[in-house]
């Protein structure tokens, strides 16, 4: 801003000369009102100038008010965007102070850089993981810096990247940054504790074990230590027995999520009255309330999918489907605010979300959220059949298109499908002859039966009806399943008579609580020749094949660590 002159300049001797005329004036009568007169209408160069200076000044004034607010703006509007970051480094005075205490007694050795090193750490326990590991390279990686970096501070920095790769979906990265900070110290008790889940990572459940039980040995006591020990035996097919727990840390959040999970990964089914007791104990923890929310899903899809619980059981189970659905989707949208939701998104998530919003009838946020994620949903070989049999039910032939150009084992199980559902039953037998084995595991009727169908279907037309007598006919047990399929595809021949046969035999079988046999004896589901073919296609009950357990890959991760 230029400098502003102060106003005289120039005027000193005819301001003199007008002063001393004014003086003589005054002394007449009325001669101020005169003087007042005779500058407002004829101003000397002195009040020109005053008058220039008050009005630059003023508009300095306004101009440095302007500036001072738009900075004040720009201001808080930075405080805003550092809040967190300041809230973070606040957080963490507590960790230095109480490092700077153990310092003086003796406990531990300083380093320099510790307080850097826990700022790092704040933000893994806030979940941001992508900023923590760009920091912890910027910080502790820069071979110009001044200050060396010790050993002990070195391992310490790798186990924390670390964690952050493991929660970016880097498991293999995780793993050597976990073990790499081993080799560099290998007494601190919490390096070794995230070695364990290192050693696991890599598939190395022996000297997991090892190393937890020196580790046990130490701290009886550490919830963490159990906890990474019920994963590692459960990395080895087994399910820890409870009662050999320390009863001290037996109801731990760690132990019990551990617990769960292990349950799940090897299909022990009492995983769901355990998901429901860690849930009541562990309220506050979000990973307790999915397992519970998982747990009530499962529940819904055993209740659709067999008869048995009277009509007020069957309310509550529903009821308590929706409550679940309900944190199953917020937990998503949650997670997409994450930076993980970014680099790894968590596909189980979503596939339980979408089970649980199919289950309890809210189909039209099911699709909505397929719509928003469908390229997501298709980058996963698990999801992307669900997604095929999503399409085959609702019938978007072009979803269904983009699943199968995609190519994965259990596609031929959708394509048959979709091929009976079009009645090209030459090309379905096709199917059926080539990918028998791929068909099997994912259908309720036997390929090797929907084949002897299909080439009945596909003869001519004078033998079709001794051809499905005779399949009718055999002397093997046949299932009602079966018996439905051939008097649907009989129907499709206009064999009526032959049809209404086969269909009766279905319908005096013992069905024991089969619901869905059920309702296609009521004729809910007889509109479509195929229904039968797949257990993931007719009614809420295709998502059965789909509620997921967590794989072995995903509960590794989830191990407790040493932060």
């Amino acid at each position: 801003m230029a400098k502003i002159e102060k106003p005289g300049k120039g005027t000193k001797i005819t301001e003199t000369t007008r002063v001393a005329v004014e003086t003589g004036v005054s002394l007449l009568p009325g001669g101020g009102i005169i003087n007042s007169l005779t500058r407002w209408l004829a101003p000397s160069k002195l009040d020109k100038q005053k008058a220039g200076w008050q009005e630059r000044v003023t508009q300095a004034t306004n101009q440095q008010g302007q500036d001072v607010k738009e900075l004040k703006d720009e201001t808080a509007g930075l405080r805003l965007e550092q809040a967190d970051i300041v809230d973070k480094i606040e957080d963490t005075r507590g960790h230095v102070d109480a490092l700077a205490s153990m310092l003086d007694v003796g406990i531990i050795d300083a380093d320099p850089l510790d307080g850097e090193l826990e700022i790092c750490r704040s933000f893994v326990l806030g979940g941001q993981f992508q900023t923590a590991l760009d920091l912890l390279s910027e910080r502790f990686e820069d071979n110009k810096r001044s200050n060396q970096i010790s050993p002990k501070l070195m391992a310490r920095v790798r186990s924390l990247q670390g964690m952050c790769l493991k929660s970016l979906g880097k498991y293999d990265e995780a793993a050597e940054h976990f073990l790499t900070a081993l080799k560099i110290d290998s007494e601190s008790p919490k390096i070794r504790a995230n070695a364990v889940v290192g050693y696991l990572i890599s598939g190395n459940p022996a000297e997991a074990t090892k190393l937890l039980e020196q580790l046990i040995d130490e701290e009886p006591n550490a919830s963490m230590h159990w906890a990474n020990l019920i994963y590692t035996k459960s990395a080895q097919g087994e399910v820890f027995d409870r009662e050999a727990l320390p009863s001290v840390i037996s109801q731990s959040k760690d132990v019990c999520l551990a617990l769960v999970d292990a349950k799940r990964a090897n299909d022990d089914d009492t995983w769901l009255d355990d998901a429901v007791k860690c849930a009541a104990l562990h309220p506050k923890s979000k990973r307790a309330k999915r397992h519970d929310a998982e747990a009530a899903i499962s529940a819904a899809v055993q209740a659709v999918v067999r008869d048995g619980e009277d009509p007020t059981a069957h309310t509550a189970t529903m009821e308590r489907a929706a409550i679940a659905a309900s944190e199953l989707e917020q937990q998503w949208k949650a997670h997409l605010e994450t930076e993980t939701a970014k680099i790894a998104p968590d596909l189980v998530l979503l596939q339980n979300t979408l089970v649980a919003l199919r289950v309890t009838g809210d189909r039209r946020a099911a699709e909505a959220l397929i719509t928003a994620h469908t390229d997501l949903l298709l980058s996963d070989e698990g999801t992307t059949q669900m997604l095929g049999a999503f399409a085959i039910e609702t019938r978007n032939d072009a979803l269904l298109d983009r699943v199968l150009n995609r190519g994965f084992e259990g596609a031929a199980a959708l394509k048959v499908e979709r091929a009976l559902r079009d009645e090209a039953w030459g090309e379905a037998l096709q199917i059926c002859e080539t990918y028998p084995e791929e068909i099997e595991p994912n259908g309720s009727i036997d390929p090797v039966f929907m084949s002897d169908v299909l080439r009945v279907m596909t003869s001519p037309d004078d033998e079709k009806e001794e051809g499905f007598r005779a399949i009718y006919q055999r002397s093997e047990v046949t299932s009602p399943q079966h018996d439905l399929f051939l008097s649907k595809m009989i129907m499709a021949a206009s064999y009526e008579n032959l049809s209404a046969e086969v269909f009766e035999r279905a319908a005096n079988a013992d069905l024991g609580g089969d619901a869905e046999i059920r309702r296609a004896l009521a004729g809910e589901a007889m509109s479509y020749c195929q229904i039968w073919c797949l257990r993931i296609v007719g009614h809420a009950a295709i998502w059965s094949g789909f509620v997921v357990s967590i794989p072995s890959l995903n509960v590794t991760p989830e191990m407790t660590f040493a932060r």
